[in-house]
């Protein structure tokens, strides 16, 4: 039984943990918060996750949490690596991988989770690590929603320090990775990790300025869009009002960070961020002459039906509400903020940033009687426009033009 201590049990560190553990690995999930530890040794979760409790179950013969670090075999490290400033933060990755070296011994393996940009491993966490250890580099590929479903059957890169640190990584991550484990380089796993978001933020870019040009124009986005995908080469993707999540937002910038030529990723992540501020502009012609608008934002994660709400544009465009002097009433079906009445009664515009289920079937009878002025501004394209405008709403939609 091979003894893994997994560092971080956040959205990542803790499935991680418990597929390794079900895998018979010994395993213990350490983190620096003494209340998430404590709940997770009553059993208890830190959130929500398709299929968790029934692998937290399947798992908890074989795993015990602490916030100290056991001697082990194997130590893998899933702590967030933020940006701040638009630079990233490396903090947390150093604060663990000191804490590893103070217990790890010659022979043992270290991997690293954690995003990073190029050549972090060998210039930040390799020299904070003792002589005669094997190093991996091992990022996930996962998105919250659907975490254990992309953990299990996801293909896998790790990027490993040499031959013995590739065989030693892959017969841990091969105990539940059913996809393709891929050996590459240090610096070709950091630079796939950060690809993929990058390559995905642009394409969320693309369609996000594609329903401002329609704005503008006074053309349907999302029927143009439906027009165009039908070409075989293109898939164009649904517009909203930007980029949320840990990994989206953050990883262009550890890509491009110290990269001169880099025009087109550094504009998209831009261009995205500028998103709920376009948003606003068109929310401000809803409530036009209305003195001291209160305004319902319905929706604060950053995509449908998952509870995570980490660098949401949602938050962004309530606080930039605020910043306009209107009042905010907010709610989240999935976070529990105030419950949809609360937030709509009083409310001079509905806005329906996030098209989570619930949102889908709201009985308009009822909310008529709620809301001040029946004005309803849809980010995602999810309403029944022609049954709300029956209810007597007016209903502006991001990018139909209208």
């Amino acid at each position: 039984m091979v003894r893994i201590s997994v560092l971080g049990m956040g959205y990542m560190g803790l499935p991680t943990a418990l597929f390794l553990a079900r895998a018979g690995n010994k395993v213990t999930g350490i983190d620096v918060n003494e209340k998430r530890v404590e709940e997770l040794k009553q059993g208890g979760l830190p959130f929500n996750e398709p299929g968790l409790h029934e692998l937290f179950a399947e798992a908890k013969n074989n795993i015990s949490f602490s916030t100290q670090i056991p001697e082990s075999d194997s130590f893998i490290i899933a702590v967030p690596t933020p940006v701040n400033d638009f630079k990233p933060d490396y903090s947390f990755v150093k604060a663990a991988t000191k804490s590893i070296a103070l217990v790890a011994k010659p022979g043992n393996l270290i991997v690293l989770e954690s995003t990073v940009g190029p050549r972090a491993c060998e210039e930040i966490v390799l020299p904070l690590l003792p002589k005669g250890v094997r190093f991996a580099y091992c990022s996930e590929r996962a998105i919250p929603g659907s975490t254990l479903k992309e953990m299990a059957n996801n293909d896998r890169v790790i990027g490993a320090l040499d031959k013995e640190s590739f065989e030693a990584a892959k017969s841990i991550y091969s105990g539940f990775v059913k996809g393709k484990i891929l050996r590459a380089s240090l610096l070709e796993a950091e630079l796939a990790k950060l690809v993929e978001n990058a390559s995905r933020d642009n394409q969320i870019a693309f369609a996000n300025e594609l329903a401002r040009c329609c704005d503008e124009l006074g053309a349907n986005a999302r029927r143009v869009i439906e027009l165009a995908n039908h070409h075989p080469r293109v898939s164009i993707l649904s517009p909203g009002i930007g980029v949320g999540g840990h990994c989206i937002p953050v990883d262009p910038w550890y890509l491009i960070q110290g990269v001169k030529d880099a025009p087109v990723m550094r504009t998209a992540r831009e261009s995205n961020d500028a998103m709920p501020y376009h948003a606003i502009s068109l929310v401000k012609e809803l409530v036009k002459g209305i003195e001291s608008p209160v305004i319902a934002v319905l929706g604060l994660t950053y995509k449908e039906n998952v509870d995570d709400d980490r660098s949401s544009p949602a938050r962004e465009f309530a606080k930039a509400c605020e910043a306009e002097g209107w009042k905010v009433h907010c709610h989240d079906p999935l976070l529990k903020e105030s419950s949809f009445e609360e937030a709509a009664k009083g409310a001079h515009c509905l806005c329906f940033l996030v098209a989570h289920d619930e949102f889908k079937n709201v009985q308009l009878t009822k909310l008529a009687s709620l809301v001040k002025s029946k004005n309803v501004f849809d980010a995602r394209g999810m309403l029944d426009r022609a049954a709300w405008e029956a209810a007597g709403f007016k209903v502006k939609v991001l990018g139909d033009g209208k």
